[in-house]
């Protein structure tokens, strides 16, 4: 689903530098590990600000869990 709705932002605003795409449970590796994984390619000097399909769901709930304690620089 993140693909699908990254697509449709991007035509209707444009190919953006700054937005990446984190799917889930479409490989093997864990949530987790691919929160790890796209926090390298982000600057950790700026603010981050996630979007997810469902407000309680898995995604959300990993997602506050690594950033338990770093909430200023994450919306």
């Amino acid at each position: 689903m993140a693909g699908g709705t990254a697509d449709a932002v991007e035509l209707l605003a444009g190919k953006k530098k700054h937005l990446f795409i984190l799917e889930a449970y479409d490989d093997n590796l864990s949530v987790e590990e691919k929160i790890e994984q796209l926090c390298r390619k982000l600057d950790p000097q700026q603010q981050w600000i996630f979007a997810v399909d469902l407000h309680y769901g898995s995604v959300a709930q990993a997602l506050a869990v690594y950033f338990s304690g770093k909430l200023d620089q994450v919306k």
